[in-house]
């Protein structure tokens, strides 16, 4: 199978619908579709499925504070369909993390089982288990700058 340029793209469309509750929550609901136009054909052992070319998912996330800056986050999406059903192949990605505010910092420490770095692969391709201890580790610096206009 000769592959063309046009094998090579992939789409991932996500709509973010998030909430603000109060001052200590923040709830998150990510409904996404991707769709991959080269996948290598792949069965799930467990019931025969094949995995498609496009995939509808479900994604949540969290926002604890728990301390005047320190707060506990999370994320996890499923991806549906049946090769992704009882796959031992395919994992859910699942993320815990710590963020923790100094003054104009945000330092974020995020554990998770996605080795991938963007969602058409973090999605789809996750393969490690948080039950089999294959977590990786993870780090964001953010910084807040402002800018006053100056008479």
């Amino acid at each position: 199978f000769e592959t063309r340029e046009a094998h090579r793209f992939n789409y991932v469309s996500q709509l973010l619908i998030a909430r603000k509750c109060n001052s200590r929550l923040s709830l998150e609901l990510i409904p996404g579709f991707i769709h991959r136009n080269f996948i290598i054909e792949s069965k799930n052992s467990t019931n025969g499925a094949y995995d498609l070319n496009d995939n509808f998912t479900l994604g949540a996330g969290a926002r604890i504070k728990i301390a005047s800056r320190v707060c506990l986050i999370g994320d996890y999406t499923q991806v549906f369909g049946a090769y992704y059903k009882s796959n031992a192949d395919r994992q859910m990605p699942l993320a815990l993390g710590v963020e923790l505010e100094t003054g104009g910092h945000v330092f974020s420490l995020i554990y998770t089982n996605a080795s991938a770095i963007i969602e058409n692969n973090l999605l789809t391709q996750t393969t490690d288990s948080w039950i089999k201890g294959q977590i990786k580790f993870g780090f964001c610096i953010s910084r807040t700058f402002s800018f006053q206009h100056l008479d």
